[in-house]
């Protein structure tokens, strides 16, 4: 497991829910939330599942901007679980004498990856009701029905369409990264674009004051 220091980041968690800020408008929740499906692009495409989305592991750095999930595959190191189909280790290992001693975590069947990987999207799904509504429980079955009126007379039809996309997991065809992606491929083309202006901007600047650096000759004084 490797870990990364990101100074002064808070949980969305903290950041949406903890306190007396307002609300999320729609922009930033775009935002947030094309930045952690392009995670889940990259971690699908991979072969992998994130399995442990929620506000509680989303990073918000930069003045709640940035967006980076936390935790990520420590579940698949933590819990002793075995994919689906799969022969278990201990059943082909060679004959041994019966050990009658119940085990103290029995293993476990895990999802088949295209399973788990719908959850990652309804997880998404579910962390943008929570932060739309600064609540953490808007998006449990009971209450889902009244988060998604809300969410409808609030924000643009655009964003109910990719909510529902998401949560659409228990249908007969769940659905991939990739149908999320080509729902908003238009605003992840739009983030793309204002993050280039963004980082050639930073650039821009650096290299003025390189260039003022450069203009200023500091002698060693001589002793």
């Amino acid at each position: 497991i490797r870990d990364r220091f990101y100074p002064m980041a808070q949980t969305a968690e903290a950041y949406y829910m903890g306190n007396t800020l307002a609300p999320p408008n729609e922009e930033v929740l775009w935002s947030l939330g094309l930045q952690v499906l392009a995670a889940l692009h990259a971690v699908h495409n991979a072969g992998a599942a994130v399995n442990t989305l929620d506000p509680s592991r989303v990073l918000l750095t930069e003045r709640g901007t940035r967006a980076r999930i936390s935790g990520a595959a420590v579940a698949d190191v933590l819990r002793p679980e075995v994919q689906a189909g799969a022969a278990d280790p201990a059943a082909c290992a060679s004959p041994t004498p019966p050990d009658l001693t119940p085990p103290p975590h029995p293993r476990q069947v895990r999802k088949p990856l295209p399973i788990q990987q719908s959850d990652d999207l309804a997880a998404l799904a579910r962390l943008l009701i929570s932060l739309a509504t600064q609540q953490r429980t808007a998006a449990e079955p009971q209450v889902l029905n009244k988060s998604m009126a809300y969410i409808n007379a609030t924000f643009s039809p655009d964003f109910g369409h990719f909510l529902l996309l998401c949560l659409s997991g228990g249908t007969e065809r769940p659905p991939t990264v990739h149908d999320a992606v080509a729902l908003v491929s238009g605003r992840m083309m739009t983030q793309y674009a204002q993050t280039q202006w963004h980082e050639q901007a930073l650039r821009a600047e650096m290299y003025k004051e390189m260039e003022n650096l450069s203009l200023i000759h500091i002698s060693e004084p001589t002793r």
